[in-house]
């Protein structure tokens, strides 16, 4: 599965990489959007990638964070940490599991970033 594929599959609208070298990589979905932005720039425009780096050390994975309708799942493959940020309007319990569902998912797409 590729990068574009698994943001198809689960709505994400902005998908950022943080490499092995701390370099954040910024995908945009051509097709999905998000709602708002603020959760987007108060991680990766105004954080760094030592604190998104951070927030992975010593935690149980999939890490969720939500303003509003806005979501972001933090996820690790190898290493390389995927924050997901999308638009999200389910229950808490369903966030759980789509959050999960994606977590999982992610060991078969395959992070490409030439």
């Amino acid at each position: 599965m590729t990068l574009s594929d698994f943001m198809e599959a689960f709505s994400i609208a902005i998908l950022c990489i943080v490499d092995e070298n701390e370099t954040i990589h910024t995908i945009h979905s051509q097709h999905n959007t998000i709602e708002s932005k603020t959760l987007y720039e108060q991680i990766v425009i105004y954080g760094n990638p030592q604190s998104i780096i951070a927030q992975t050390e010593g935690q149980l994975l999939p890490r969720m964070i939500e303003q509003g309708s806005s979501q972001c799942t933090i996820m690790k493959k190898a290493d390389f940490i995927l924050c997901a940020f999308y638009d999200c309007f389910l229950s808490p319990m369903e966030k759980i599991q789509y959050a999960m569902k994606m977590n999982g998912e992610l060991e078969n797409v395959d992070i490409s970033l030439e």
